[in-house]
């Protein structure tokens, strides 16, 4: 699906399902990669100029590194509310 999303050039499909693998990589606790995908998605959901959805990706990752005692939900948490 993220293939035939990025051929059809359909921005919020690819950043949809970007933000969707990195929750199903979150599950398998392969975090990095995870937030590999989260990134993505926030990145292009703001070049697309959907803030709400930039947001979310952003406090799933957050979500993720705080469930996982890791550092750097803090500053994710901020740019997603600034």
């Amino acid at each position: 699906a993220l293939e035939l999303a990025q051929k059809l050039q359909y921005g919020a499909a690819v950043a949809v399902l970007l933000e969707n693998l990195g929750l199903i990589e979150a599950a398998d606790n392969r975090i990095t990669t995870a937030g590999e995908y989260l990134l993505q998605s926030a990145r292009l959901e703001q070049a697309l100029g959907n803030g709400d959805a930039m947001a979310a990706a952003l406090s799933n990752y957050a979500n993720i590194l705080t469930n996982e005692d890791l550092e750097g939900a803090e500053e994710l948490l901020r740019t997603a509310l600034a």
